[in-house]
């Protein structure tokens, strides 16, 4: 009995991310709940060195500060810098598939719309204006970079802060898909979506046959999480496998159409993805009728210095940072083109 094992690679492209040291803090704060000192550089870094007692908070707040969860990219010099610099041959062949293929990023492009008021983070304001960057790039290259939906619903209180799960409030998420279509002939057949909910699971439902939402990772100690208010894929398959959801429940298997896929995370807060996760599944019988997909995710493309590949590239694909790879194999692509753009359509074998 055999099967393929598929690595796909994932980048939630959503321009540049500024916070202050002051904003910082004040995320801890909600987070946590903690008595934090003055907002310094200093603090900051005793923070990160886990050298400031938190009532046994210590190594969750470290999480949050690390220095390579918060190197992000602050305008859109850098990012532009960081992404043609990973697009570069040279960097996406120095890991290859077993048919001599390089890397494949998938792009799932957000466009933080005008229901946002509040822009402490500096987020590039306005429909398009993430999605034209990613375009003019890689139109002309879907089958290396191929763009997808990615939406941040603005919450009542208008920060772009702030997460919100309920689409039928503000549904910018209609006109941001509108306005890709119209101006540039593109329509996304796949979406990343871990903020879930009932509204969203039957949107998706009508809209895409592929969906890179479910996020069934561990939490880490994130009260956030662990709560479960933003994101909730408790009981979803966390093995790799690709399912159809239930009607009722996104996270259980059922008799939908659309196919959702694992995302793990790297380089964040919680849920990253380990060679340990990644392996455990390897050691199992791979069933000759489902392939497992595999799924590592980042946000934002933040990091300011993008890895040298070669570093890795004797360890599982998956390990990579902030790269991500095509959809899984058994997802045969079949493109629908236009001259300028791509709308692309992906069919199970």
């Amino acid at each position: 009995m055999t099967g393929t094992v598929n690595f796909v690679f994932c980048i939630d492209a959503e321009g540049p991310l500024y916070e202050s040291t002051q904003a910082c803090f004040e995320r801890l704060r909600g987070l946590f709940g903690v008595k934090l000192p003055p907002p310094t550089e200093e603090n900051l870094r005793l923070l990160q060195e886990g050298k400031i007692k938190l009532g046994g908070r210590e190594k969750e707040v470290m999480q949050v500060v690390s220095p390579s969860v918060r190197d992000w990219l602050g305008n859109w010099k850098d990012v532009l810098e960081n992404v043609r610099h990973t697009s570069a041959p040279e960097f996406r062949r120095q890991v290859l598939d077993d048919v001599g293929r390089g890397l494949v990023f998938n792009w799932f492009v957000c466009d933080w719309t005008e229901g946002f008021r509040h822009n402490p983070r500096r987020k590039p304001i306005g429909i398009n204006l993430v999605f034209s960057h990613y375009h003019e790039l890689f139109a002309k290259d879907p089958a290396n970079n191929p763009l997808y939906f990615h939406h941040h619903c603005a919450p009542l209180s208008g920060c772009t802060h702030h997460p919100c799960k309920n689409w039928s409030t503000i549904p910018a998420h209609l006109a941001v898909i509108s306005a890709r279509l119209i101006e540039y002939g593109h329509f996304a057949s796949c979406l990343r979506s871990p903020i879930m909910a009932p509204d969203i699971h039957l949107f998706a439902e009508q809209f895409f046959p592929f969906d890179m939402s479910n996020t069934a990772v561990p939490n880490d100690g994130q009260p956030d999480v662990m709560s479960r208010r933003w994101t909730d894929w408790e009981g979803a398959p966390a093995d790799w496998s690709v399912y159809h959801p239930d009607f009722h429940d996104y996270r259980k298997p059922g008799a939908l159409k659309r196919a959702i896929g694992r995302s793990m995370q790297c380089g964040s807060r919680y849920g990253n993805i380990t060679e340990r996760i990644c392996g455990r599944p390897l050691s199992r019988r791979v069933r000759a009728s489902r392939s497992l997909c595999r799924a590592t995710c980042t946000t934002s493309l933040r990091y300011a210095n993008a890895p040298d590949s070669s570093s890795f590239s004797t360890r599982s694909a998956a390990t990579i940072p902030m790269c991500h790879s095509a959809m899984p194999a058994q997802w045969r692509h079949s493109a629908i083109c236009s001259e300028s753009s791509r709308a692309r359509r992906l069919a199970l074998r």
